[in-house]
């Protein structure tokens, strides 16, 4: 009977021990051995937790929603030329004005007809830009590449585009006139005929007759 009793208490010994090895003796032992129950895994799985990072980490583009940053407009190059200090082909934003393309060139040279050029005029892609100097806007010598230019084949002076240097050009238009000129158009809108620039102050028939073979509307 003794004898029973130690083999009963031995085997129970062994059979414990294999349980405490089999069952990890605790959280510990599981850490130990990398083992975890299939509970514990998937309580793990549902709140998102991995060994690579914490739960919810996701990527730079799916921070920001996963959508593609937008970027500006398609640039435009616009020729500039003439007087200016650096005569060249500029990259400039869409929409950009004359004068943005005039200060990328370094600016006016001392000889530039400024006064010349609708320095607010927005710019296209492929446009020249040309800048005359006061000799040629007083010699009245446009050519196409000059905004508002007047025809090369009449060079009669356009009264709705002409520059105040150009209208100066013509017979008994001094400074005053020219900006009286320019001021009308502004505020009408134009003119609709040559006749209409005998409403300018001081610009009567004898001054018409005068520069009505000199002017085109």
């Amino acid at each position: 009977m003794r004898n029973t009793k130690i083999s009963a208490v031995i085997v129970s010994a062994a059979l414990i021990g294999a349980a405490c090895i089999l069952g990890g003796c605790g959280r510990e032992s599981k850490e130990e051995t990398g083992l975890i129950s299939v509970e514990e895994a998937e309580k793990e799985k549902a709140f998102g937790e991995s060994p690579g990072g914490d739960a919810g980490e996701t990527s730079g583009a799916e921070d920001e929603g996963g959508e593609v940053p937008e970027t500006g407009g398609t640039m435009i190059f616009v020729d500039v030329c003439g007087e200016v200090e650096q005569p060249g082909v500029y990259e400039l934003e869409p929409e950009s004005r004359v004068y943005e393309a005039i200060e990328r060139a370094g600016g006016m040279t001392d000889d530039a007809a400024g006064s010349y050029l609708n320095q607010a005029e927005k710019l296209t892609d492929g446009q020249k830009v040309y800048v005359p100097s006061e000799d040629e806007a007083a010699e009245g010598r446009m050519t196409q590449e000059m905004p508002g230019a007047s025809s090369p084949q009449d060079g009669k002076v356009n009264l709705n585009t002409a520059s105040k240097e150009e209208l100066m050009t013509l017979s008994g238009i001094g400074e005053v006139k020219a900006e009286s000129i320019i001021k009308f158009r502004e505020e009408q809108g134009g003119f609709s005929s040559a006749e209409d620039i005998m409403k300018i102050e001081g610009i009567k028939e004898g001054v018409f007759n005068k520069i009505k073979d000199q002017i085109k509307i």
